[in-house]
């Protein structure tokens, strides 16, 4: 699989765990300074983060092993047209915000979330990976980069889902609703915006309402 900034990537078979696993390596040369600036990242491991299931170092290299989620890119989703209604959108929305606050909370970021970085398994259950590609290229991610970047996505959702639904101006405007509580607050914000207020009650003949 194609790497970046002197990564090589590896779909390969865990003997341990019996199921596809991850595997990233680097030249000996800078393998082992980026697993050091990775090992936080070992603390992060539910069922919305791609975990790390081991990382090693010696004379040869080092490499990461991690989760290899089951599923879809959310990039190849939208490429292919993909048009989610607003309860879709906002339980994405909701499943991503809480991968990025188990990060947060431990004082690490993602730093480069986007649709290529969001799986979709058979359940439509939403994972997010790369969580330390960031980390490794030397970039120092911030809790404020995933908020900017969550923001984004849930735009480019809310133009996909409006080829068949319509969107309201309270959902757009609700983009612009400050972080104040955490990505997880500022999600239920927006999932207000997308539900329609319920009808008025009809009055009964022969009461005062």
């Amino acid at each position: 699989m194609p790497g970046a900034d002197g990564r090589s990537l590896y779909r390969v078979r865990d003997p341990f765990l019996e199921r596809e696993a991850l595997l990233e390596a680097w030249e000996a040369s800078e393998g082992a300074g980026r697993l050091e600036v990775l090992r936080p990242y070992l603390r992060l491991g539910r069922a919305r983060v791609a975990e790390i299931f081991e990382m090693r170092a010696d004379g040869e290299g080092a490499y990461l092993v991690s989760r290899l989620p089951r599923g879809e890119s959310l990039a190849r989703r939208l490429a292919a047209a993909w048009a989610p209604n607003p309860d879709g959108v906002v339980r994405l929305l909701e499943q991503t915000a809480e991968a990025l606050n188990q990060a947060h909370r431990a004082g690490l970021a993602h730093g480069a979330l986007g649709p290529s970085c969001i799986v979709l398994d058979e359940r439509d259950d939403t994972v997010v990976t790369d969580f330390w590609g960031a980390a490794s290229r030397g970039v120092a991610p911030s809790p404020g980069d995933d908020q900017a970047a969550l923001a984004r996505l849930a735009a480019e959702l809310l133009r996909a889902c409006e080829t068949e639904h319509r969107v309201s101006a309270e959902s757009w405007r609700a983009l612009e609703t400050p972080f104040a509580g955490g990505c997880g607050d500022w999600v239920l914000t927006l999932r207000d915006a997308l539900t329609p207020p319920p009808p008025p009650p009809v009055p009964v003949p022969g009461t005062n309402a």
